[in-house]
């Protein structure tokens, strides 16, 4: 089975989560906070981090796992590909992607699971 999920936030939304470290920390990994934070415009990466997360957890439920923002972390590998790693054993035998894009207002993410 294939499924997919998509999710899109309106950056300026972001920039009242820059300012209140508790609500970043609740949504994003610390790992997820720092790419952000290294940014000239982190509230732009935030809201394309937190729309993956959101899109990927659509697309999980598809497949009876339940996520949460606190389960999935969204990196970049050294070519700069976003990757998913999902800390729930549930997840184990799927294949996760996402797609992440922005401009200046709109932050969006597209997540496609599947088994193995």
């Amino acid at each position: 089975m294939i499924s997919i999920g998509v999710d899109c936030e309106e950056i300026e939304r972001f920039h009242k989560i820059l300012e209140d470290r508790r609500h970043l920390e609740r949504i994003l990994t610390p790992n997820e906070i720092e790419y952000c934070l290294s940014k000239a415009d982190p509230k732009k990466h935030l809201a394309a981090r937190f729309c993956a997360k959101e899109a990927m957890i659509k697309a999980l439920s598809y497949h009876k796992v339940n996520a949460a923002l606190e389960n999935i972390e969204i990196l970049n590998d050294a070519n700069g590909v976003p990757r998913v790693r999902v800390n729930l054993d549930a997840a184990n035998d799927l294949v996760l992607q996402v797609s992440l894009s922005h401009c200046n207002t709109i932050a969006f993410a597209q997540a496609i699971v599947y088994d193995k």
